[in-house]
């Protein structure tokens, strides 16, 4: 099977850093219903013409599946194979850092306020997402790789406005080392060959693809990388460990369900400050506190007790901390630097 797939290699209007490329997305949104059709980038999987791949490439691409099967640390960066199923049939393996899957949620939030509980009073659907960190560890990598996989379950679960938002399409894009797959009647998929890997800020957004078929797979200069974790990498993240993904726990259950850490883990830690009485002190709490937890430590610190924890969210705004899911909000969205307000 032909495929031109130098089309998605490189689409001018969606390259550059990851938060401009999202932010591209967002505005794409808005040109794409119009009375013409779709306009823009044409959708990832579409062939010039190839009759053999017209019966699946014009099938919807409604995401039905999602996991995060492994990762493997490749030029200084850990990878996490990522396969995804689409409605149609068709399935892809992509290959993403960390920072791919933060800044598609930075972006997520922004475009569904209503949903990520920012605004109204409508209970929040979007799942969470930790929080970035410079260093990283293969215990880290590998209750990450957990967390993620959760997080893209929880994705599925979503309503189809936001599953098929241009953002959603980008993050599952084609990129240079995907490999898509198609279905065919015997029940072998037809792979496409995979693309050259590339930095995450190179090619935040092409296309999405499907499951390799083995374990091992070639890497852009040609030699056989293992899907096992490997050194430390620079420029990476880490968050709060969920439960492990449940089919009957509502997405939004699952993202706040624990915050203990993974077994055997070892439990990273962040930097906060506590504002009380005109005094500022800083003090270290585990990425995985919950709310009692967290509460005890400040009031231990400050030789108080029953007062209200705050901090200022993205608008600026003081939002109280009363609850597990408050702490991981505050957490989620301070990047590194939480204050803590004591009234």
């Amino acid at each position: 099977m032909s495929r031109d797939l130098r089309s998605h290699q490189k689409e001018p209007g969606l390259r550059g850093q990851p938060s401009q490329e999202f932010d591209t997305g967002r505005h794409m949104a808005a040109r794409e219903d119009t009375a013409n059709g779709r306009h823009g980038p044409a959708p990832p999987n579409r062939t010039n013409g190839d009759p053999h791949e017209s019966n699946y490439d014009m099938e919807p691409t409604r995401l039905v599946n999602a996991s995060v099967e492994s990762y493997h640390h490749e030029d200084d960066q850990y990878w996490f194979t990522v396969r995804i199923e689409f409605v149609s049939g068709i399935t892809r393996t992509l290959y993403r850092v960390y920072e791919d899957f933060y800044n598609f949620h930075i972006a997520l939030l922004e475009e569904f306020p209503v949903e990520s509980g920012r605004v109204g009073d409508q209970p929040r659907i979007l799942p969470f997402m930790p929080i970035p960190l410079q260093v990283v560890t293969e215990v880290v990598t590998a209750s990450r790789r957990s967390d993620l996989d959760g997080y893209v379950k929880d994705l599925c679960g979503l309503p189809p406005r936001i599953t098929q938002h241009p953002l959603v399409e980008r993050l599952l894009a084609l990129r240079e080392g995907d490999v898509e797959m198609a279905p065919s009647a015997s029940g072998n998929g037809s792979a496409s060959p995979p693309f050259g890997r590339s930095t995450p800020s190179g090619s935040m957004f092409h296309s999405a693809t499907s499951p390799q078929p083995a374990d091992r797979r070639l890497s852009p200069s040609g030699g056989s990388k293992s899907m096992l974790g490997a050194k430390q990498g620079s420029g990476n993240y880490r968050g709060h460990p969920d439960d492990p993904p449940s089919a009957s726990v509502s997405p939004s259950l699952r993202s706040q369900a624990s915050f203990a850490p993974a077994s055997g883990a070892s439990e990273e830690m962040i930097k906060v400050k506590i504002s009380y009485q005109e005094d500022i002190m800083a003090m270290r709490i585990p990425i995985s506190i919950s709310f009692q937890a967290l509460e005890q430590k400040v009031f231990d610190r400050l030789d108080t007790s029953d007062k209200d924890l705050s901090y200022r969210d993205e608008r600026g705004e003081y939002a109280k901390i009363q609850s597990d899911a408050d702490v991981r909000e505050a957490i989620d969205h301070s990047g590194g630097k939480l204050m803590i307000y004591v009234d």
